[in-house]
């Protein structure tokens, strides 16, 4: 398969972070003035972000869509998020021996594309497996996202299928300590945690215990 045609993930070298005293600033301006989301969200109470998103008495669950799609989600994420360390393996492997043959590589696509494709796969073909099973899974949790965040939760437990839908998009951003995240990777990775704390669940789903 052609380097060309495989999605890999982005990856950011770790920023330089000003002062913490900054912090909060920095995401009011991200979000428009006023006290950030951090802020607010922080103060918001379980019974106060439940009143915000009331359940309906009685018939069917005003977030049963919602609801449906999430369990598909949290199933899909449950082995998408366990796979991508070896997804990312297999990624940077393929790209280090392209890169230590790059001027082979060159050459190849000078003489065509069938040329290319054919050192491509001498050179990575044993890694294509594992990236195309990681892109399809990459794919199957993106597709759900998609259909999640055309919605409007009606409960507290269909806002926290939304904050997973983020928490997918957004899944580098806890890859690292706080500390040495992009702001708005910190801005989501702090928000997403503060809904699923209030809803008590975590990124897939899961109940966790309340702190």
């Amino acid at each position: 398969m052609p380097a060309s045609s495989v999605r890999v993930p982005d990856r950011v070298a770790p920023p330089l972070k000003p002062e913490p005293a900054h912090a909060e600033a920095a995401i009011a301006r991200m979000v428009g003035g006023g006290p950030c989301r951090r802020t607010v969200l922080a103060g918001l109470s379980a019974p106060a972000l439940t009143a915000a998103f009331p359940a309906m008495a009685g018939g069917t669950h005003p977030d049963a869509e919602l609801l449906r799609l999430g369990r598909e989600l949290d199933a899909n994420n449950a082995t998408w998020f366990a796979f991508r360390p070896d997804y990312e393996a297999a990624s940077a492997a393929r790209d280090r021996a392209f890169e230590k043959n790059a001027d082979a590589m060159k050459a190849a696509r000078l003489r065509g594309n069938a040329a290319a494709d054919e050192l491509a796969e001498r050179l990575g073909g044993r890694h294509e497996p594992v990236i195309r099973r990681g892109n399809r899974l990459a794919d199957e949790s993106d597709a759900l996202c998609e259909q999640i965040t055309r919605l409007r939760p009606q409960t507290l437990e269909g806002f926290a299928v939304m904050l997973r839908a983020m928490a997918t998009w957004h899944v580098g951003a806890w890859d690292r300590e706080p500390f040495w995240l992009e702001w708005d990777d910190l801005l989501v990775r702090t928000v997403v945690d503060t809904g699923l704390a209030l809803a008590g669940v975590d990124r897939l789903g899961q109940p966790v215990a309340a702190a």
